[in-house]
């Protein structure tokens, strides 16, 4: 018999899915403004939502297979400090996420985080190092176009080399971890008198782990445009039916919802003249602003869908949402990852975490959007 959803259940659902509902509302909204039509499929890049799926695939595969904690536990053990192990972690998080994403960088590592230091640390003296993994992720995540589903998206749609795109977004990445570090250096040097190290001993399976990273190999030339991203969607799908159909049901297809919906909203106003005049006056006066601003309260990832259909300034738009990820809570999604797995260990310690998050993140907020502006006029 299937399980009778009751308050609670529907609650939980609205709480973890209230990005997915919100894009959906705005995409049904959007409808009585551009009447339904097959014109619709158009508006959606199936290219953008093929290589997630196969991106979404391959990091689900090799989290199952623990080697993102074996790299941690290998680069732990050399920490003596929690200063020496906040670099550690952060660091980790930092150059992972541009190539695993900022959401599962931060699902895998915050626990590891948490677990490290719940024995030596105060609760208030570990909040910072879960800040600045969140700051890591998102900002180590602007390097690649796959380190996020924002550059993944505005990489496709506006067609970029990634020459282009590195040019763009590598001095700002390296200012970023220049904060990070000075971030860092505020934790105390505070000797690691206890580990709560974990007693289970992490393998993988080596044939899986070659079939994933010919997954990632095949992704990454299909977002480069060097085979057909058809191409790849069906060889992981038929592999993941025939062999690890499980695999499958791990995949966040809530995040491919939200870009179909996001998809259609952004091309329904797109069809509405006094908004795309609006928009288009806006974005091309100061797209970098105007994304950034987008993001502290819509997201980065569906500002990048949606203001993309009214500029050609992608430079502006691209620097705009990933730095829009610091600030709010909800300007990044990776960030309400984080968020959850915190309360989920300290649930009393909400406004204080809120607090810490909030000052930190509007920080580097202020502190690269004065940076890029001076990038850009020298």
């Amino acid at each position: 018999m299937s399980k009778q959803w009751g308050k609670e259940d529907i609650l939980v659902f609205l709480k973890k899915e209230m990005i997915l509902i919100i894009s959906f509302l705005a995409a049904i909204i959007s409808c009585f403004f551009n009447t339904p039509s097959g014109e619709y499929l158009t508006f959606i890049d199936f290219k953008v939502l093929s290589c997630l799926f196969c991106l979404m695939a391959v990091v689900q595969g090799l989290t199952e297979e623990n080697i993102f904690y074996i790299i941690a536990d290998k680069m732990i053990a050399l920490c003596h400090n929690f200063r020496m192990l906040a670099f550690a972690v952060i660091a980790l998080t930092f150059f992972s996420s541009m190539f695993i994403t900022n959401d599962v960088a931060l699902l895998t590592f915050v626990p590891l985080t948490i677990i490290l230091t719940a024995d030596c640390l105060s609760v208030k003296q570990i909040i910072p190092f879960v800040v600045l993994q969140t700051l890591a992720a998102n900002l180590g995540s602007m390097l690649t176009p796959i380190g996020n589903p924002q550059n993944l998206y505005l990489f496709t749609f506006y067609q970029l080399s990634f020459g282009a795109f590195f040019k763009i977004i590598a001095p700002v990445v390296a200012f970023a971890a220049v904060l990070l570090c000075c971030g860092v250096l505020m934790i105390p040097k505070q000797k690691i008198l206890v580990k709560n190290k974990r007693e289970e001993k992490y393998c993988f399976h080596g044939g899986k782990l070659f079939l994933y990273f010919m997954w990632f190999l095949f992704s990454i030339l299909a977002v480069f445009r060097q085979i057909p991203y058809i191409f790849c969607f069906l060889l992981v799908l038929i592999t993941l039916l025939l062999w690890n159909p499980k695999l499958l049901k791990k995949i966040d297809y809530s995040l491919l919802l939200t870009f179909i919906a996001f998809f259609i909203f952004a091309g329904n106003l797109a069809e509405i003249p006094q908004v795309k005049e609006f928009l288009y006056a806006v974005m091309n006066k100061n797209a970098l602003l105007v994304s950034a601003f987008t993001s502290q309260f819509m997201s980065n990832v569906p500002a990048a869908i949606f203001l993309s259909a009214f500029s050609e300034e992608y430079i502006g738009l691209l620097l705009g949402v990933n730095i829009g990820g610091c600030g709010t809570l909800i300007a990044s999604l990776a960030s309400v990852i984080s968020y959850k797995l915190f309360l989920t260990c300290y649930p009393k310690e909400n406004l204080s975490y809120l607090g810490q998050f909030t000052i930190w993140n509007l920080l580097f907020l202020v502190i690269l959007m004065v940076f890029v502006s001076c990038f850009k006029t020298c």
